[in-house]
């Protein structure tokens, strides 16, 4: 007779590295960098000036670092990788709609 095998459960915890907070921390950072970008923009009807810009690119920075720090996390063995996953994942929507609105700017212009 083949014994049943039983899942067994860990209660051990598994510790929260450093850099998923700042990655988490990161992506909130440049989510409300991009809100209030996009927000100056909308007000202004699409015509910012440097203000928004300079909010832009923050918000574009900020989401590159937490990519980059997420990915950093990410590759860590045994760690918990809730937040770093979070933090990816926002940086990187950010990133994308960052570089699909450079690329729509910049067909445009040509």
């Amino acid at each position: 007779m083949m014994k049943n095998k039983k899942k067994r459960i860990s209660y051990i915890r598994k510790p929260m590295p450093k850099q998923s907070f700042f990655c988490l921390a990161f992506a909130v950072v440049g989510l409300v960098c991009f809100c209030f970008s996009l927000g100056n923009s909308i007000v202004n009807q699409g015509s910012g000036g440097p203000d928004v810009a300079a909010w832009a690119l923050t918000s574009l920075l900020f989401s590159v670092e937490a990519v980059i720090c997420g990915v950093k996390t990410l590759k860590m063995k045994e760690v918990n990788y809730i937040l770093a996953r979070i933090g990816t994942i926002v940086g990187g929507v950010l990133l994308f709609c960052w570089l699909g609105m450079l690329v729509i700017g910049v067909l445009t212009v040509i």
